[in-house]
């Protein structure tokens, strides 16, 4: 398996973050590294949606998805979330909003760009929240429901803004 760069974002002081064009006929499959989270609101998590073939964001109720968070400061303290026909792919990544409180998502999408199978995803992502002294970590599964070919991502957030978010796209070979 080899990673292609394709490109990256950045944005300061929003509260979102669109990245056109970086899915293709190129790949079927895409790596997507948001290596700088710094948000502006203690406690907001990190969403998502699609971006389709011109570059709007999709915000029908067409997305399902489910998320497994582990809370690292208690024993087997853990909550398990989902919904069907919600309007974005919730819940990637939670965390505070002080100095070093920003942490990482891994997220792996299946076949954006072919408009013949559902859209898939799978991420990783960890936060740490100083007022609580405890790392979250999350694990989340997503579907676009729909045979939609999407060109691109937009990630918002559910509460305040990023103070900074960078993010970088790769092709799967």
């Amino acid at each position: 398996m080899k990673y292609e760069y394709i490109k990256s974002a950045t944005t300061t002081s929003t509260t979102s973050l669109t990245i056109t064009d970086c899915f293709s006929a190129s790949y079927d499959n895409y790596y997507v590294s948001i290596s700088l989270i710094d948000k502006d609101t203690n406690g907001s998590y990190i969403h998502y949606r699609y971006l389709d073939n011109t570059n709007t964001p999709i915000t029908t109720a067409s997305y399902d998805w489910c998320g497994y968070l582990l809370d690292a400061d208690s024993v087997a303290k853990f909550s398990i979330g989902g919904s069907e026909a919600d309007t974005r792919i919730r819940g990637i990544q939670v965390g505070g909003n002080g100095a070093n409180e920003n942490g990482g998502v891994a997220l792996y999408i299946f076949k954006p760009f072919d408009n013949t199978t559902y859209t898939t995803s799978l991420s990783q992502g960890v936060g740490y929240f100083a007022t609580f002294t405890t790392v979250f970590a999350y694990k989340t599964i997503g579907m676009l429901k729909g045979t939609t070919q999407c060109k691109g991502l937009y990630f918002l957030s559910n509460t305040g803004g990023y103070d900074n978010l960078t993010v970088d796209v790769y092709g799967i070979k």
